[in-house]
């Protein structure tokens, strides 16, 4: 074969794709399968829900709860902590105790509802204490010290390091926290050391009881009620349904 022939096999040689190569176009397809299907898949679960609300066949229960059927009377309490918009015209009140696991996964969800501009105006949550002493040792003082927190205008800040605290909440831990978020020291062990909401937390455990709960987090809302940790999601979707039944 002459220098021009070969020179002509080389340039026509069909080239070879690598396996890895072969594997990484197989790899992005299928990504994009699946990315598609998602789409499509909440697509059609999102016109199903509202499909399903319209015609009612969805019911209020499987969106965000079941109806309440216990005496709920003074439910939202007098002077209560408010985390939110003070005038919001949603409003879910929260029963939560500070060493129960699904209570700081519910603060968290409601710390990220606040923080979300399209929904922070829509709804307020009204704080009341449940501390279930026979399983949490530590919930009662965490309560007081909330309340205490609140007396300087700081519940939210007493609320999320309550929930953080990663020691024991030990009366000697909970007036640290206390140092930690700024208070005034002096007025917040005087009133944590006097216990002086004892009686306000035994009025929202009062209220609780005759709600029905025997257990935390529970939210209300008007006439419905959720029990355990509701996600971010779970608690726009019950806004969103209230917001639209107003």
């Amino acid at each position: 074969m002459d220098s021009t022939s070969a020179h002509f096999t080389k340039l026509h040689k069909p080239s070879q794709k690598k396996p890895y190569a072969r594997g990484c176009m197989v790899l992005l397809f299928l990504a994009l399968g699946i990315f598609f299907s998602i789409s499509i898949a909440s697509g059609i679960y999102v016109y199903t829900v509202y499909k399903g609300l319209r015609s009612e066949k969805i019911t209020p229960e499987q969106i965000f709860g079941r109806p309440q059927d216990q005496k709920t009377n003074g439910i939202f309490g007098k002077g209560r902590p408010i985390v939110g918009r003070n005038d919001a015209p949603i409003v879910f009140v929260v029963f939560i105790d500070y060493e129960c696991e699904f209570c700081r996964e519910a603060s968290g969800a409601i710390n990220a509802f606040i923080r979300d501009p399209y929904y922070k105006d829509k709804a307020r949550f009204v704080i009341r204490q449940f501390p279930v002493t026979k399983l949490h040792p530590h919930a009662l003082e965490a309560a007081l010290g909330a309340e205490c927190a609140h007396e300087q205008g700081k519940f939210l800040e007493m609320n999320n390091a309550l929930f953080d605290a990663k020691e024991s909440l030990s009366s000697y831990a909970i007036k640290n926290l206390a140092k930690v978020i700024g208070l005034n020291t002096q007025q917040f062990n005087s009133c944590f050391d006097e216990k002086r909401y004892i009686d306000v937390i035994k009025s929202d455990m009062s209220d609780g009881i005759d709600a029905g709960i025997q257990s935390t987090p529970v939210f209300l809302i008007k006439d419905r009620i959720i029990e355990g940790a509701p996600t971010l999601e779970n608690i726009k979707q019950a806004v969103d349904y209230l917001s639209s039944s107003r």
